[in-house]
């Protein structure tokens, strides 16, 4: 396996070294092992905490130090590169080197003696095995930071949990693991916003917006079901529209969905179609849900052509941008930011059921602000979607071993509602 090592005095630096010498953003990589070492200073005197990380590429290629891609088993560097020890030693003898140099063309002997001291010194604490080492940081500091790097969550995310533990906490609470993996799953819950509808117009208007792939057809039939048949105020009546021209089979899905469940679908083309189908829907239409075309972020004209179209929808109308929950992490923050001419007002997580971490998940929506509405979980209409809830995410974290009936204790006010669709 082509593994490659960073070491450096902190995991956030690994992380910085990672990202600036071989330029892989967090997705890009996986981390294989994180270990804690000890790094000596000059004639090993002293000792410090060094941390190494090995990990792989998850592309087919490397990237160089420009950043080009280059297949494995090839490299650009034809130089060995040196151990610590070899360095150390190296070091040593290039010092000792420039003083000799330095010296009258006579040796002094007594400056001789004194270079071979050195030199057995530092022989000596090399072939020491149990120097004794300061801890820097508490050992459940480390595991707790080991933790939030498997659960997949972004740098800045780590660095604010854990500077909130080291400044809030005592002693006494981060000796106990399982005290310290409560307080932070408690400040992890702190820091997922759920949206909360408020929607009252009729009928209502919910679109949904996203890249390409998603599910955003799967999840607008799931919409209909749910709301027709398990909603706790049914409506009297539903309507889709689909306006994805581009996608093959997309109308003919659609009416497969509409035809089980005895639902109109309208299939608009054009600002003015869309316009109409919603005229015409606005006395006898409790709920109409609008299936929108895929684009993907940098796909720039298409995304200008939907905001042009879905414009006639007017100011009451609910978007939701509906991602993947495979989706890595910096194309997901790419589209939070390329979306926002939209003005949605939430996220859609889909495919949550095909992913075992969603650390990335909950800092994005931490750092963008963006409350989560909706999640999916597989492909069965209509079971497989619920509404967001903070329990309900953290129940997804690995290592913690926290129940979900546990995590409604402490989140009690996102305990799961039933669908409403006003």
């Amino acid at each position: 396996m082509d593994y490659k090592t960073v070491r450096s005095e902190s995991i956030e630096k690994c992380y910085e070294i990672i990202e600036r010498v071989y330029k892989l953003s967090r997705g890009e990589y996986e981390i294989l092992s994180i270990e804690e070492k000890k790094k000596y200073s000059f004639l090993k005197l002293a000792s410090y905490p060094e941390y190494e990380i090995k990990f792989i590429e998850n592309g087919r290629g490397r990237r160089n130090l420009q950043g080009n891609v280059q297949p494995y088993g090839k490299s650009r560097y034809s130089g060995q590169v040196l151990s610590d020890s070899a360095y150390d030693k190296n070091k040593f003898e290039e010092e000792r080197n420039k003083i000799l140099r330095a010296s009258p063309a006579k040796v002094d002997p007594a400056m001789v003696k004194i270079m071979s001291k050195l030199e057995n010194i530092d022989s000596y604490i090399k072939n020491q095995k149990d120097v004794p080492q300061k801890n820097f940081e508490h050992e459940n500091l480390s595991k707790l930071e080991k933790l939030l790097v498997k659960n997949d969550f972004t740098y800045g995310f780590i660095n604010e949990i854990m500077e909130k533990t080291r400044q809030e906490l005592s002693i006494e609470q981060i000796d106990d693991f399982e005290i310290l993996k409560e307080c932070v799953i408690k400040w992890i819950g702190e820091r997922i916003p759920i949206y909360k509808e408020e929607n009252n117009s009729r009928p209502r208007i919910m679109i949904l917006i996203g890249p390409t792939g998603v599910g955003k057809t799967t999840t607008i039939a799931k919409f209909a079901a749910v709301f027709l048949n398990f909603a706790e105020r049914r409506p009297v009546k539903l309507k889709i529209i689909t306006i994805d021209k581009y996608k093959i089979g997309a109308k003919n899905q659609m009416d497969k969905y509409g035809e089980i469940m005895c639902v109109d679908v309208i299939f608009a083309s054009t600002r003015d179609d869309l316009q109409n189908a919603i005229k015409n829907s606005l006395d006898d239409t409790d709920i109409i849900l609008i299936d929108t075309i895929g684009s993907g972020p940098k796909e720039y004209k298409r995304i200008i052509e939907m905001r042009s179209i879905l414009d006639c929808c007017g100011a009451y109308n609910d978007i939701h941008l509906t991602m993947s929950a495979t989706t890595k992490a910096s194309d997901i923050q790419e589209c939070i930011k390329q979306y926002e001419t939209f003005g949605y007002h939430s996220i859609i997580f889909t495919k949550m059921d095909e992913t075992r971490h969603v650390g990335n998940i909950i800092s994005l929506l931490w750092e963008s602000g963006k409350p989560l509405s909706y999640l999916t979980t597989g492909q069965t209409v209509p079971n497989d979607i619920e509404r967001a809830s903070v329990a309900g995410i953290l129940s997804r974290l690995e290592g913690f071993g926290f129940t979900e009936e546990k995590l409604l204790e402490f989140f009690p006010e996102n305990e799961k509602v039933k669908f409403n669709w006003r």
